[in-house]
């Protein structure tokens, strides 16, 4: 939060100039004679300067420079005498308000505030007779009596109800579709969920920096792969923990989907109207690969490759398919996806398999394997953009000003679903979350 929000809200509790009027009992002795009557004072506050703050041990200090005139008057006879009925009057302070900013365990926002000040310039008259007297006791009960109302009246702008139930909308529970092949059999799928479930927050209380104040956050949730899906519903705010403060870190796990046409598109213009050759016992066998086709099975990717085969048996080509399975994994460092483990599946008659084989396992997955890796730093690069894009949109983060610094994209894992790849990613990053009090802050009554 920036000291200027702050700044703020102190402004319109000490505004440019506000009037001070009230009355008490007083008794005086002027040149040896008691004057006692009521004391009457109406006074005009105007405030010198822009209040100067500043942050001091976890405390936020407004210094704003006061000055006052106006008219002190005392009632009775022997005051109309002396005339000390209307007498003007000018001096001029310096208050010193200390805001500490806490988070109770209901999540509520509390200001706490300490008032003092120090006179400049001491409120003095002058009598007719050029004999001063000092008002500062006066005074003084009119401004403790005004600034001792400027803890309550702080607290009394920030709206809890609406604080909490904005951050009501976003506590719950969260559930994303998974399909996962059966493993009966491949055509078929079955679905499971990602489900997420918020546990635990902890606020750290503000930490002073030269312009803003700071605070921390802990997020604790489960992340937990089931068969069901969450059924997604608000939950309590729990009880607020307190955590350090620490420098601002953001880490959260993102799931991204690939369709295996994408995956098809990139290696067909490689592998495809390409020719592999062999010899086998029955003479040479020429194997090109005419299509590839992918698709999710229970122990990761089934490959479907269609061929056609001269082969020295047979006068015309044969043609055919051909199934391999293979293992996605991702090289973090290298940020690539590459398919590993590329075995043959036996799905043909055994004469063709015997004389195609040899040119498979000896040519075709190793062209299968090294044509099969996916450079996906640029795409990774792209979505690190895209989310800092949105990140710094208002309109997405809820009239929040975030600053995103030193965002990233880790790939952590493949998980082939039926239709697509699932990558689940870790996002790291800086976050700092300008909050205006604005979003917090009503109209005062």
């Amino acid at each position: 939060m920036a000291y200027a929000d702050i700044e703020a809200i102190a402004a319109s509790e000490l505004p440019d100039s506000y009037s001070v009027v009230d009355s008490r009992r007083l008794c005086k002795r002027v040149i040896g004679i008691k004057a006692c009557g009521t004391a009457n004072w109406d006074l005009t506050v105007t405030r010198r300067g822009t209040p100067q703050i500043s942050g001091n041990n976890q405390l936020v200090s407004i210094r704003t420079p006061l000055a006052f005139d106006g008219v002190v008057g005392m009632d009775g006879k022997v005051a109309r005498a002396l005339g000390l009925a209307a007498l003007e009057v000018q001096g001029s302070v310096v208050t010193h308000v200390t805001l500490g900013l806490t988070l109770q365990d209901n999540w509520c926002p509390t200001l706490n505030a300490t008032v003092t000040y120090n006179w400049i310039e001491e409120p003095t008259v002058v009598w007719r007779n050029k004999m001063d007297f000092n008002l500062e006791t006066i005074v003084n009960d009119a401004l403790d009596k005004q600034l001792a109302t400027l803890e309550p009246r702080l607290n009394r702008a920030i709206d809890c109800e609406e604080f909490r139930s904005q951050l009501a909308k976003y506590w719950r529970s969260y559930t994303f579709a998974l399909d996962i092949p059966a493993a009966d059999a491949v055509d078929n799928a079955q679905q499971v969920h990602l489900n997420i479930v918020p546990k635990g927050f902890a606020f750290s209380g503000i930490r002073t920096e030269p312009d803003k104040l700071g605070v921390s956050f802990a997020l604790d949730a489960t992340t937990v792969v089931a068969s069901a899906p969450l059924i997604e519903e608000a939950i309590p705010l729990p009880a607020l923990k307190e955590v350090g403060f620490q420098d601002s870190k953001t880490i959260f796990d993102i799931l991204l989907r690939a369709d295996y046409t994408q995956l098809q598109a990139a290696i067909q213009p490689r592998v495809t109207g390409k020719s592999y050759s062999s010899d086998s016992p029955a003479g040479n066998v020429t194997v090109t690969l005419t299509s590839i086709d992918f698709s999710g099975n229970p122990d990761g990717i089934t490959v479907a490759l269609g061929f056609t085969a001269k082969l020295p048996t047979n006068r015309r080509d044969t043609t055919g398919i051909l199934y391999l399975n293979a293992t996605p994994v991702v090289d973090t460092e290298l940020e690539q996806l590459s398919l590993s483990n590329v075995r043959l599946s036996k799905v043909l008659d055994s004469t063709l398999w015997d004389l195609v084989s040899r040119v498979f396992e000896g040519q075709i997955i190793s062209a299968i394997e090294r044509n099969a890796v996916f450079d996906l730093a640029d795409r990774t690069r792209q979505l690190e953009q895209r989310l800092i894009e949105q990140l710094h949109d208002p309109a997405r983060t809820g009239g929040l000003n975030v600053v995103a610094q030193d965002l990233n994209i880790k790939l952590l894992e493949i998980i082939p679903e039926y239709k697509a790849l699932a990558a689940r990613a870790r996002v790291s990053a800086e976050l700092d979350l300008d909050i205006p009090l604005t979003v917090i802050q009503k109209p005062l009554q």
